[in-house]
């Protein structure tokens, strides 16, 4: 849609594809998603969630080689 809106429609601003798509999503334009293919097989990143640090994730495997006897 970005790259024929470009051909056709030359000196006017663009709007990005990820705003393209949210107008889709949104009902504002006269397209569904079925009619995008590139729609449906785009993915978005996971994002990652942060729990406090690293030491959470760490397996405690007991006393340290100078604490034993």
């Amino acid at each position: 849609f970005v790259g024929e809106f470009k051909r056709t429609m030359p000196g006017y601003p663009c709007p990005s594809t990820p705003t393209v798509y949210r107008y889709i999503d949104q009902g504002l334009l006269d397209i569904s998603n079925i009619d995008l293919p590139m729609k449906l097989k785009r993915r978005r990143n996971k994002r990652h969630h942060s729990h406090g640090g690293h030491a959470l994730h760490k397996k405690h495997l007991g006393n340290s080689i100078e604490q034993r006897p």
